[in-house]
């Protein structure tokens, strides 16, 4: 945030006991203008830079689940969003580079939650964008990955599983 909005000195965390998150604040009215209206007039840069795109979406909002069921692995990589013109660039920008996904509703508006102790109420729906085939999977570890030590970490620990299950699967 401190290079985005030119300042010398990185914004400093710090550690919230009531929400028992770490916490960093700035504020920035064009920095909400920017992030507004994040597509419009950059399509054509974000294109041209998909792949950088897609890591930096995907650090900030992607997760990766992995289910273990009768010794098979199930890798689930998600972006979560509510924006459907991100949603659907993003799903475009996958499939440009190979890579299907499925779109599904993970929470509708108005439902009504509890994080961290206190009450809130979605105000639009919220989807995951979801790669789950295993070719899917292994091109998304390949070409895009993540930034985040440990999200990377068990991507490609659940990559280098997959290809050992392969090997045996062979033999």
């Amino acid at each position: 945030m401190a290079s985005v909005l030119g300042r010398e000195n990185c914004y400093r965390p710090y550690w919230s006991e009531s929400s028992r998150v770490y916490v960093v604040e700035c504020g920035s009215k064009h920095l909400v203008e920017v992030l507004s209206n994040v597509l419009v007039g950059k399509e054509a840069v974000i294109w041209k830079f998909r792949v950088r795109f897609l890591k930096g979406i995907y650090d900030a909002e992607g997760c990766i689940t992995v289910r273990k069921r009768r010794n098979h692995l199930y890798p689930r990589v998600y972006l979560t969003n509510s924006d459907l013109d991100i949603i659907n660039l993003v799903r475009r920008m996958l499939a440009s580079i190979g890579i299907e996904t499925t779109l599904e509703l993970n929470t509708p508006s108005g439902k009504r939650k509890v994080i961290l102790g206190k009450p809130t109420t979605t105000n639009h729906d919220v989807y995951n964008i979801c790669i789950g085939r295993k070719a899917y999977f292994m091109r998304f570890a390949r070409t895009i990955g993540f930034r985040i030590t440990r999200k990377q970490a068990l991507l490609q620990e659940t990559k280098d599983a997959l290809v050992g299950i392969g090997r045996l699967s062979r033999n």
